[in-house]
């Protein structure tokens, strides 16, 4: 699985029902996704990342096993430890191009994420 700007909270959710199916936790790589730059998780406002971060914390603190925990833990270094110049208006920039080739509208796809994203790029 790739973590990243689309999937930044639901992917957690994806995990949860997934493993309340009865996959365990070596059922589970999880890795961010680097390309394309602008769907980088790190490009995520300081106060939405944070929040990721904490989750990651919270997730490693419930002593998860195997893959999973090496992939939780494989995110919060990744997240915490590469150097990042954040640029969200190029993740708006091009997800409008894509929406506008694909006759698609991603705010009506993904709200929670971009209703975040405005209340946070705003302050």
């Amino acid at each position: 699985m790739l973590h990243f700007i689309l999937n930044y909270d639901s992917l957690f959710e994806c995990i949860d029902y997934l493993k309340a199916m009865g996959f365990n936790d070596n059922s589970f790589i999880v890795g961010p996704l680097y390309r394309p730059k602008n769907m980088n998780l790190l490009n995520l406002p300081q106060r939405m990342l944070d929040r990721v971060l904490q989750t990651l914390r919270n997730r490693i603190a419930d002593k998860p096993t195997g893959y999973l925990k090496n992939s939780y833990e494989n995110l919060l270094s990744y997240y915490t430890d590469t150097p990042w110049q954040k640029d969200i208006q190029d993740f708006f920039k091009e997800t409008e191009t894509r929406d506008q080739r694909r006759g698609t509208d991603c705010q009506k796809i993904f709200p929670k994420l971009f209703q975040e994203l405005h209340v946070n790029t705003l302050e």
